[in-house]
């Protein structure tokens, strides 16, 4: 499978990759979202002129390309493979290692995963060789300002729709131990723990504690039985969220980062020696399916969990139901956004696309099972490359 052409689609928020093989098959993927259009740039300007004329599994025939996709699951980089072609283009614009290129460069891997789905004529985790299963989700909240009582509200319906676990926002990002409110967190907590009985709840702080700060939250936390702290310190500073990481064991709190991650330093970084309880790689940043699948493993043989950062109903919430459902140390639940998402509603279609009883189930089509609104690609810059 020779690629022939690839396409993208895109605004501010979003951008669709359609990657054309020399066979008639064309793969969907998606970038990062925010700042979408200069994924689109990046992908016309650096990634595309190296792409075409790129090979999946070169020389093989339908049987081989089945058995060699399957092992990705122990291999992700396997030679041959969309993580191998997406890193050797990676290395290519070797002065360009950063975050704008691994958000664009999940655009093109996603895309190739979902063109050999559509080869071998299976989705993306039958490929992988596991059954379809629904995945629990936890009803994620992205306010840090909502007033506490409105927020307690929309849980205790989600709760009552079949959601089984919370997740809270409180905080500034990379902040200085501050609320962005007075009290939020206590408020908070205590509110929507009342509203959600016995369920899982877990808080998010986005890198706002200190070392100190965040041992301090623990009796806190035990109070209101939250079981997961995420992101308590600034991402990039490892050690840090690895002395929280030591300070909540035996506590019954579960540290967990590395959505914002790319690099695999950084990845080594959190899983030798472990620097949290759960990885969560998001799909979009990390450079796509692939990286994902590789972090997976590494934190596996760590004996950590894994679920992805799902923070919007993008194509993301389908990559990472995928993914939980392969992964060996998926964690139960996948995170879904419960905010009003005007760019994002109804535009990934498919009837698969949507929680039903607090569980999401991916399409049972080839590939990733979905595709995009005519309407809104109509709407979207396009370009040809």
């Amino acid at each position: 499978m020779k690629i022939t052409g690839i396409e993208t689609y895109s605004n501010t928020q979003l951008c669709f990759v359609y990657v054309n093989f020399d066979n008639g098959i064309q793969g969907l993927g998606q970038t990062a979202p925010f700042v979408a259009d200069i994924s689109a740039m990046v992908m016309y300007r650096q990634i595309a002129p190296v792409a075409i004329g790129m090979e999946l599994f070169p020389g093989c025939n339908l049987q081989e390309i089945e058995a060699k996709v399957k092992n990705l699951l122990l291999d992700p980089m396997a030679p041959g493979g969309p993580g191998d072609l997406c890193e050797k283009i990676a290395l290519n614009q070797y002065k360009h290692l950063g975050s704008h290129l691994f958000r664009t460069l999940s655009g093109l891997d996603t895309a190739l995963w979902d063109a050999l789905g559509k080869l071998l004529g299976k989705p993306v985790y039958s490929m992988l060789g596991k059954q379809k299963r629904p995945v629990a989700v936890y009803g994620s909240s992205m306010d840090r300002f909502l007033a506490v009582e409105e927020e307690a509200a929309r849980m205790k319906k989600l709760y009552e729709e079949g959601y089984g676990a919370f997740k809270l926002h409180s905080a500034y990002p990379n902040g200085f131990n501050v609320d962005t409110g007075p009290e939020r967190t206590e408020r908070l907590l205590k509110a929507v723990r009342e509203a959600i009985g016995d369920s899982e709840l877990y808080l998010d702080v986005n890198g706002n504690y200190s070392v100190e700060y965040a041992i301090s939250r623990f009796p806190l936390l035990k109070e209101f039985n939250v079981s997961i702290l995420e992101e308590p310190c600034e991402y990039w500073e490892v050690e840090r969220t690895r002395e929280v990481y030591k300070a909540a064991k035996g506590t019954g709190i579960y540290v967990t980062g590395g959505e914002q991650d790319y690099m695999i330093p950084q990845w080594r970084a959190y899983c030798d020696p472990p620097a949290v309880d759960i990885v969560q790689p998001d799909i979009n940043y990390i450079g796509g399916f692939s990286r994902s699948l590789w972090a997976a493993n590494l934190s596996h043989a760590a004996g950590q969990l894994s679920t992805p950062h799902c923070a919007n109903r993008s194509m993301l919430p389908v990559f990472s139901s995928h993914y939980l459902i392969v992964a060996e140390n998926a964690f139960p639940f996948m995170e879904y956004s419960i905010e009003k998402e005007d760019w994002t509603d109804d535009v990934v279609m498919d009837e698969s696309h949507k929680v039903v009883d607090g569980k999401y189930t991916p399409s049972d089509k080839a590939g990733w099972g979905v595709y995009i609104n005519p309407d809104w690609l109509k709407k979207a810059d396009h370009k040809v490359i």
